[in-house]
């Protein structure tokens, strides 16, 4: 009984001296943080003002973690602004506080921070200050063009968009709209690409050339399979470039059905049986039947 009694004891002094040992490095990791974050090493501050606002290494206090994590921000990173202004905006180990959230954000935004610059449009949007909306619209917009300059091609065409609806931060510019779009579609965008086919087939902002047009849809097609299809119905009612040939909207529905899933499979069967923008042929609907029955 005396032996278990000291191994007990032994066991709860065991305990207890780990205890301290772990209160002892606790507190010289508190020391460590408190004395970096006043010799004002950014991170540390950010640390120590989430550490106030969840009170588990330090007692809880929101008046320390606010002064902390703003002077984190007012040191650190054009990140760590623009994550104080997010916090103060939804209140996340901060109290909620719009004048501060579009103060960090705006602080974030004009060192060009793009998701910063974002939120301020939405922010006066929401508050209906158009000309505070105009001008960040617009420092977005100048971010955008000078990643299109870098060869971003939804940038390119994003600017493209910009440029021919006259909204966003951009005013209206028909032919800086076809340079970006033409740009776009030569690196392979595809929403540019399907802009510039559909100039050239209405010979809208750009001359009426079909085979143009024709050219750019094909593209698509080799990059994308439902473009076969939107070729095929192309051919079949003689629209946007391309002749009525119902030769030819065969050859391309078939050619989509090729690389197609198997319920596309079965509609391009339906489409044969039926007779639906394409010449009526039980044959060819019952062989891409079966052409689905080969994978069942």
């Amino acid at each position: 009984m005396r032996l278990r009694l000291c191994g007990g004891f032994r066991h709860s002094e065991d305990k207890g001296k780990s205890r301290r040992r772990r209160r002892a490095i606790a507190a010289c990791d508190r020391r460590a943080l408190k004395a970096a974050a006043e010799k004002n090493f950014a991170p540390a501050q950010t640390f120590l003002g989430c550490a106030y606002a969840e009170g588990k290494i330090v007692p809880r206090n929101m008046q320390e973690a606010i002064r902390w994590r703003e002077l984190g921000a007012q040191n650190g990173t054009i990140a760590d602004k623009w994550s104080l202004g997010n916090a103060f905006l939804y209140g996340y180990l901060v109290p909620k506080d719009q004048i501060k959230a579009v103060y960090w954000i705006t602080q974030a935004a004009d060192k060009g921070h793009p998701e910063a610059i974002l939120k301020l449009v939405e922010i006066y949007k929401n508050l209906q200050k158009p000309e505070d909306e105009k001008k960040w619209a617009r420092k977005f917009a100048e971010l955008e063009i000078e990643a299109a300059k870098k060869g971003n091609i939804e940038a390119m065409t994003s600017v493209a968009n910009q440029y021919m609806s006259g909204k966003g931060g951009l005013e209206r510019n028909r032919p800086q709209a076809i340079f970006w779009y033409k740009k776009a579609a030569d690196m392979g965008g595809k929403e540019a690409m399907e802009k510039v086919a559909q100039m050239y087939a209405k010979g809208r902002f750009l001359p009426k050339k079909p085979e143009k047009a024709q050219e750019y849809f094909e593209k698509l097609a080799a990059l994308d399979n439902a473009y076969c299809f939107k070729i095929s119905s192309f051919y079949a009612d003689g629209s946007n470039g391309f002749p009525r040939d119902d030769d030819m909207s065969t050859k391309w529905l078939e050619r989509g059905a090729q690389n197609a899933d198997d319920s596309t499979k079965l509609y391009v069967a339906w489409r044969f049986w039926k007779g639906f923008e394409t010449a009526k042929n039980p044959t060819k609907a019952i062989y891409w039947c079966s052409k689905v029955l080969e994978t069942a």
